[in-house]
């Protein structure tokens, strides 16, 4: 998802009730991203809840074309976003310096969600593989 935000192809904001996607049209971006980038995608109830856990995404019914869907709620496509390719590119000189301001430190998800944004995740994902951080609970981190 985090590709989908940082190319633009996705507006991200868990706060803004106005920014909303289908659920059927968001899964098909994500699963059509890892066909093209060779992943395997996960299945529905899984990138929902990864969603909603990570990226404080919320489901609810909204109005689009005078009908109530189920959407997710905090993100929305794109007109533009109709697949072709995205990618990261090499952030891990930035993640570095951002490691940098938070080691030594414990910090909540949600507020390194409020200070970095989507790049919160990516900085989490990046010092995890690199056994820079741990969690203390499902909420909090420890940056060592």
């Amino acid at each position: 998802m985090k590709d989908l935000i940082e190319s633009g192809k996705a507006e991200y904001d868990p706060k803004n009730g106005d920014l909303f996607t289908p659920v059927k049209e968001l899964y098909q971006a994500y699963t059509r991203w890892c066909e093209e980038n060779d992943k395997r995608p996960e299945d529905q109830a899984s990138f929902t809840k990864r969603l909603e856990t990570r990226f404080r995404i919320t489901k609810d019914r909204k109005k689009v074309n005078d009908e109530k869907i189920a959407c997710y709620v905090g993100i929305r496509l794109k007109e533009e976003s109709t697949g072709g390719e995205i990618t990261s590119g090499d952030h891990n000189n930035s993640l570095l310096e951002l490691y940098k301001e938070y080691q030594g430190k414990i910090r909540s998800r949600k507020d390194l969600q409020d200070e970095l944004g989507i790049k919160a995740y990516e900085l989490l994902d990046w010092c995890e593989k690199k056994g820079l951080c741990y969690w203390i609970d499902e909420e909090h981190v420890r940056f060592n």
